[in-house]
Order: C-alpha cells, then structure tokens, then sequence
C-alpha cells in the first residue's frame, strides 16, 4: 500500500482531555483519514497499559509507539519491532528493595514492553489505570520484580509526604531517568528512560514506509515532542503546549486539548494533510461510530458497539 501522508500523534494534552477522553468527532476525523491513504500513529510517553485502550477506540490497525519512542510495536500482531530498556533499571529495583521500609513503598509498577508486573494491588488508582485484560500483567513478590531485566518504566506509589525527598534521591543516584508528576497525585514517582526520542522510531517507521520527511505531519504539546515536532515536515504545537516547542513548531492550534484543538485545528486547515473531510458531516454523526474489535478481541470487548 502505498500512504501519502503520515499523522503522528500525541495523547495527553493532545487528542486526550483534562479526563482522558478523545472526542467522538476526533475518532471520526481519524477513520476518514485512514480511508485517504493517510498513516495515523499514536506516540506517547505511556505505557502500552494505560494506552492501548486509545488505539482500540480509533480502531486503529497500524504500529504504536510508547515510552517516548522506547517501543515500537504492532498491536494487531502483538509483535515488538524495536525496543530500548532502561539501563540502570535493575539497579534501581534493587535500590527500591533495599529503602522499602525507609521509603515505606505503597507499590511498585514496572512496565516491560507489552507486559505488566505488579507487588500488589495496593492504590487502586493505580493498579486499575496500569491493568489491562486485553494484555498480559503478573504480580510478584519483591525479589521477583529484581529478577526481571528489561523494562521501560518504573511506577513507584509511596506517601505523600515521602515523594519529594525520594525523588531527589533517585534523580541524583541514576543518571539515565526522567521522573514525570502525575497531575493531582501527590503519592506516585512514575520513571522513565531520559535518553529516548520519539522522532528516532517515527522517522525509521517513515523510511519503512516509504513516507518522506515532508509528509510527516506531527502534532505534541510537551518537552517530550520537541524533536519530534521540530523534525516533521509539518509540526503543530496545541495551544496549552510548552512554550519552547511552540517555537519549533509549524503551527500553533488556536484551540486547547480540552476544546477539541485537534479536531478543530485540521477543520480549518485541512490543506496540511491534504484530504478530504465533510466536518460538518463528522461532527453530526458522533453516534455513528463503528468499530470492528468483535472480530479481534471478542464480544466481551468494551470497544465493541
């Protein structure tokens, strides 16, 4: 097949909202594009947990991008095309292990590709927004989470009081991690590799594709999506995005993640990805939204209408 544009894009603070949620219109929009030869690829600082979830509600059927480019897998055929771990991260558990009292940890999270391992259930919060059913996760003891040697990201749940004095800790022991804040939640240190780049994977997806630089449109609002926005031959900063991107960027959307900027931003500038779209059509027709995870998942899928 061959595409004519590709469309990467970011999840929090992009297509999803203040609640996690993509519009209906936005799924819409991205079924229309599939339909013109156009590539859409989520690329995202999460974990495929608490994730794939989205790319299921597009319906989509191409490559998925996490961790900040760290990953790059198939869903459909549940396959990794390339992967990067964290290099110090069983130093890091063992460290975790040996201050777990000092620390008083709650739980601890380590993603690993595809996979979930989990100490516990401890902080619901956490355990039901990092659990899949549609993806393998496993709970271990302490010393089991020591034993495992790959992995992207460590999720750490601890007192609300303890969070600052062990992320200082962890930031001047190892060298190679990014601790990112949970917007409202005081209680969890969430880790990830420092030295990843989402546009490495995008460009080589491009070069596997046959899609050239200039028919990259990308669309971020955080640090994380500086190279990636900087790099595309179109990049769209939202307009909640990081100032030092907005500089980067191509464009700016004049909407927020909260008021459909996405969405909003391709309808009065459809010439970007050079498509297509009845909008009107689009956003008359939310309820209309089809999905073919029965086929793939069963009927039990939540995505399934």
């Amino acid at each position: 097949m061959v595409w004519k544009k590709m469309l990467v894009l970011d999840l929090d603070g992009t297509i999803l909202d203040s609640n996690h949620n993509i519009s209906k219109r936005m799924v819409n929009l991205v079924q229309s594009l599939k339909k013109q030869l156009i590539y859409v690829v989520l690329a995202t600082g999460r974990s495929v947990s608490d994730s794939y979830k989205y790319y299921l509600e597009l319906d989509l059927d191409t490559y998925m991008l996490n961790y900040n480019g760290a990953l790059m897998w198939n869903p459909r055929q549940n396959s990794v095309i390339e992967s990067r771990y964290m290099w110090e991260g069983k130093k890091i558990i063992n460290y975790l292990y040996k201050n777990q009292k000092k620390f008083e940890i709650i739980n601890i999270i380590l993603s690993a590709d595809t996979k979930t391992f989990l100490l516990n259930n401890n902080n619901s919060y956490l355990t039901n927004m990092m659990v899949s059913e549609y993806l393998d996760y496993e709970y271990c003891s302490f010393t089991e989470l020591m034993e495992i040697n790959n992995f992207q990201r460590v999720i750490i749940s601890v007192p609300n009081n303890n969070r600052h004095q062990i992320c200082s800790l962890l930031v001047d022991k190892f060298k190679d991690i990014s601790i990112y804040p949970w917007k409202g939640k005081k209680d969890i240190i969430d880790l990830s590799i420092n030295s990843v780049d989402k546009w490495v994977n995008v460009n080589r997806l491009a070069k596997m594709l046959g899609i050239s630089n200039e028919n990259i449109v990308s669309v971020g609002d955080g640090s994380n999506d500086y190279s990636l926005i900087k790099n595309s031959g179109t990049g769209i900063a939202m307009k909640n995005g990081n100032t030092e991107l907005k500089k980067v960027a191509n464009y700016v959307s004049e909407f927020t993640n909260d008021e459909d900027g996405v969405f909003r931003f391709f309808n009065g500038n459809n010439e970007v990805l050079s498509f297509n779209v009845n909008f009107n059509q689009l956003s008359n027709s939310i309820d209309n939204i089809t999905k073919n995870d029965e086929e793939f998942y069963g009927k039990n899928s939540p995505y399934t209408r």
